[in-house]
């Protein structure tokens, strides 16, 4: 279904407009962040059990591997920022690829198809 202009042009400003954010995104990284605690002997009474912790672990896939790396605390606020700059990448890639689909379907003399990209 042909969209008129005024809808095409919209949708390339807004294109525009993701393509400009991401050249705002700092460093990124793929993965999650987790905090652990453990539970060790209390060095003054064996006995009894005491937590240390916490523990960061910046955990990923790489080669359908997972693997691990140990933080330090002043590391996580960092690595977190990266990562949540990773997934608003991904975003906006995605809305991105929406976008492209409905211009060109828009933009060119198509056949009548279902709509991939809700």
């Amino acid at each position: 279904m042909m969209k008129n202009r005024s809808e095409i042009e919209r949708m390339k400003r807004r294109y525009e407009k993701l393509k400009k954010e991401i050249q705002k995104i700092e460093p990124l990284l793929k993965g999650n962040i987790s905090k652990r605690f453990f539970m060790r002997p209390d060095p003054q009474d064996p006995k009894k059990k005491k937590r240390s912790g916490p523990y960061y672990h910046w955990t990923w896939k790489r080669e359908g591997k997972t693997v691990t790396v140990h933080l330090r605390d002043q590391q996580v606020p960092i690595y977190s920022k990266a990562i949540e700059n990773y997934k608003r990448l991904k975003n906006i890639v995605i809305e991105m690829e929406r976008i492209s689909f409905k211009i060109l379907e828009a933009s060119t003399n198509s056949k009548r198809r279902r709509d991939f990209f809700p």
